[in-house]
């Protein structure tokens, strides 16, 4: 049986997966919203959620038309009374529902944008700490809003809304840097004088 002496690339000549990773990935371009959801001090479902977001794989009512799935009450969004279908752009930052929870942080979207960029824009007019890990539990309430109306019928509530918040992002006091707590809490104080 004959002996295989490969030469590897990188040079040590000997294999590991993380160098063969680092080898196929180094020369693609880095997403920096993506990997600033990665590397956020969000709870790791989170993450996720801010991932499937991002990717435009939540189901939302219009995901779930193209994947021509049946809904009996249409593609249009369940939280606001105009006919909008409901696209994550719309659910999660132009839905009536969706702009009073926003006001109430203080953040403003930018019509001309989707979700993506507009994470990068509000950014550098935030007041408060942590903006990253603020909108994504902002936007995590905002969709347990939604499915708390289409699973338990209950009414989108603002009050039920600053609850949730208040409690998920006071969970982060525990996640972000030491530095940075105080000006957390003294912001959440702020909010709900």
């Amino acid at each position: 049986m004959k002996e295989l002496n490969c030469i590897f690339v990188w040079g040590s000549g000997l294999y590991s997966s993380s160098r063969y990773y680092k080898f196929l990935f180094d020369g693609l371009p880095k997403d920096v919203t993506l990997s600033s959801i990665w590397k956020s001090k969000c709870l790791p479902k989170l993450k996720v959620f801010a991932w499937l977001l991002i990717m435009d794989r939540l189901n939302t009512r219009d995901m779930i038309q193209r994947r021509h799935w049946r809904l009996e009450s249409g593609p249009n969004c369940v939280l606001c009374s105009d006919a909008h279908i409901e696209t994550c752009d719309h659910f999660f930052l132009f839905c009536p529902f969706a702009q009073l929870c926003w006001s109430f942080l203080g953040i403003d979207w930018t019509a001309d944008y989707d979700i993506r960029r507009n994470i990068t824009v509000p950014s550098q007019h935030f007041s408060g700490p942590c903006f990253l890990e603020t909108i994504v539990c902002a936007a995590w309430n905002i969709w347990k809003e939604q499915n708390d109306h289409i699973f338990q019928g209950s009414q989108p509530s603002l009050v039920r809304w600053k609850v949730r918040f208040q409690s998920d992002i006071m969970l982060h006091r525990y996640r972000v840097k030491q530095h940075l707590v105080q000006p957390l809490i003294d912001w959440l104080a702020e909010l709900f004088v």
